[in-house]
């Protein structure tokens, strides 16, 4: 991957991309570390019948090579969402990551047949979530029968009850099928990251929104080195 500094006055085009409005105030730009985003916006509405717009990611999947994480961080956008040609932050451009379709399509037909392999289901969520996204909670006064640990049960139980809500998720959109999105637009979204706090943040209009998802993934797996590479452009 690449970071594309931007020379702000400028307003560099030779990225290939277009960029979702992002209006952060002014104590989130003093406060917070700010990358563009590798994403795209799609649309299902041959599925679906409704012209609805998710964000989906780009960069954690192709980083990591996690396809359940794209599922897992995808997110419903407002209708009236503004793009604009050029980003109206000055923050590092991540470039060089695949923002095709295909890559789409190739992650949800890897997602599907493990969410639908019993026998691995359990150990690639492990595998490709952060832990802490499923870690479980349980009173201290849980039975113990021998030689089974409660919590292996009741964290087993949840990754089994995340694996159905990630097949809804595929389902819904009708990735299952192999049914293409009817739009599908590469964009940059602005991401600020408390880096203290280890929290990730979506910037959409002058929307600010929390992600534990993103979080995760960011200060949890290998991505915290690559991101903190980026951020010494900063």
């Amino acid at each position: 991957m690449e970071v594309t500094l931007i020379n702000f006055e400028a307003q560099s085009l030779s990225v290939g991309t277009t960029f979702i409005r992002a209006e952060p105030g002014k104590g989130d730009l003093e406060r917070l570390k700010f990358l563009w985003w590798p994403a795209a916006i799609a649309e299902f509405s041959e599925c679906s019948g409704r012209r609805d717009k998710f964000l989906i990611d780009c960069y954690v999947p192709a980083s990591t090579g996690f396809s359940i994480a794209r599922f897992l961080l995808i997110r419903k956008l407002p209708r009236n969402v503004a793009i604009d040609p050029s980003p109206t932050v000055s923050a590092p451009i991540i470039s060089g990551v695949d923002q095709g379709v295909s890559a789409l399509m190739s992650d949800a037909r890897k997602t599907w047949e493990v969410l639908n392999d019993r026998d691995r289901v359990v150990d690639e969520l492990i595998r490709q979530v952060p832990e802490r996204y499923y870690e479980p909670v349980y009173r201290r006064n849980v039975l113990r029968f021998p030689f089974v640990d409660p919590k292996v049960r009741v964290k087993e139980r949840i990754l089994r009850t995340n694996a159905e809500i990630l097949k809804s998720i595929v389902r819904n959109l009708c990735l299952d099928r192999g049914v293409l999105p009817t739009r599908w637009d590469p964009v940059h979204v602005l991401v600020g990251l408390d880096m203290p706090k280890e929290e990730a943040y979506l910037f959409i209009g002058r929307s600010r929104i929390k992600s534990r998802a993103l979080s995760l993934y960011v200060f949890r797996t290998s991505l915290k080195d690559r991101v903190s590479e980026y951020l010494r452009y900063c």
